[in-house]
């Protein structure tokens, strides 16, 4: 969402959710606009009644950003008949199209196995993307294998399908090596496992869990948030 809320900033943001609703999401991007956790200000009437400018002003601001969320499409030929649609009604494409998430996606033409189902889907949306030069954020959770081992993922830890690594341009993993803290800024590394013209590596962020917002951040930066 932190990446949605940049990037409409330059072009049209469409999301496609299927795990969340468009409240939820819509909250959590106020969150991350004012700096505050939402579930605070509820349970608090006088913190409510000081942020509730800010809060006006947040929704303001996202109600004129490019962003669009549709919570109903699940298929591919779906999601291209609606971003068809929606390009249409811009009259301009898409910039960036974020899919959540792979393993709760359909395919358009049921097969014998759940792995040939994720292989039509991950094929389908590359080809969306090269045709309506649109680029594409699909998220994909992870086997339990790497947090098991308490290891930096790898691309055998994508979960269900191989096809996934055939088909993406790029792969990047999170990876939480000091464990998902249960409050407080915690240190999540990116790992660039795949980058089709690039370089592979890695890259240390700073995770703020009640904004919703993601930093990169040196060495030091991390010792002293963590």
């Amino acid at each position: 969402l932190h990446f949605a809320l940049l990037a409409a900033r330059e072009a049209p943001v469409d999301i496609v959710s299927i795990e969340m609703t468009e409240d939820q999401l819509v909250a959590r991007m106020l969150q991350a606009e004012i700096g505050r956790d939402l579930r605070h200000l509820r349970r608090d009437v006088a913190l409510f009644d000081r942020f509730a400018p800010a809060l006006h002003r947040a929704s303001a601001d996202l109600s004129r950003l490019p962003l669009a969320i549709d919570c109903r499409s699940r298929t591919p030929a779906r999601i291209r008949m609606e971003q068809q649609a929606l390009t249409a009604q811009r009259g301009r494409p898409t910039g960036l199209l974020i899919v959540d998430y792979l393993g709760l996606m359909d395919a358009d033409r049921p097969a014998q196995n759940r792995d040939r189902e994720l292989g039509q889907i991950t094929k389908a949306l590359k080809s969306m993307s090269r045709e309506l030069a649109v680029q594409i954020l699909l998220l994909c959770q992870l086997n339990r294998s790497s947090e098991k081992e308490n290891r930096p993922p790898e691309l055998y830890d994508l979960r269900d399908s191989g096809n996934i690594e055939q088909d993406a341009d790029d792969v990047l993993m999170l990876h939480w090596p000091e464990g998902k803290p249960e409050r407080g800024p915690a240190v999540v590394d990116l790992y660039a496992r795949k980058v089709r013209n690039g370089h592979t590596g890695k890259v240390p962020l700073l995770f703020q869990p009640w904004t919703q917002r993601w930093f990169e951040t040196s060495a030091s930066e991390q010792a002293g948030a963590a």
